[in-house]
């Protein structure tokens, strides 16, 4: 995690910018720390480098399904809530109206 911290921290709207910052930036090059971090996993050069180019390259479509997914998630959750709280509402009302009839009648036996 502190790598991907340190990748974010060096972002820019310009990918040359952050692609320079991520070569010079204050961390020095983060690719090379990537490949000993990736190394030290077990995964092989190659693949470290596969899985860096997606990620370099797609980053937007990365970020932009992120955030899509996270409203989705949030329109599912609200949804589920909502339709908890009218169920809850409904019984509510249902065993309201159900007391009041018992308290009628009750009401009525105590008249007489």
């Amino acid at each position: 995690m502190p790598l991907l911290r340190d990748v974010i921290s060096l972002f820019d709207l310009r990918f040359s910018v952050w692609d320079e910052n991520m070569e010079t930036g204050e961390f020095g090059d983060v690719g090379i720390t990537y490949g000993e971090w990736a190394a030290s996993r077990g995964y092989s050069f190659g693949a470290g480098r596969t899985i860096r180019k997606f990620i370099k390259n797609n980053w937007l479509a990365l970020v932009l399904i992120s955030v899509v997914v996270s409203l989705l998630a949030y329109w599912f959750v609200m949804q589920y809530y909502l339709a908890s709280i009218r169920a809850y509402k409904l019984e509510l009302m249902r065993r309201r109206e159900q007391y009041r009839l018992v308290d009628v009648v009750r009401t009525v036996e105590q008249i007489q």
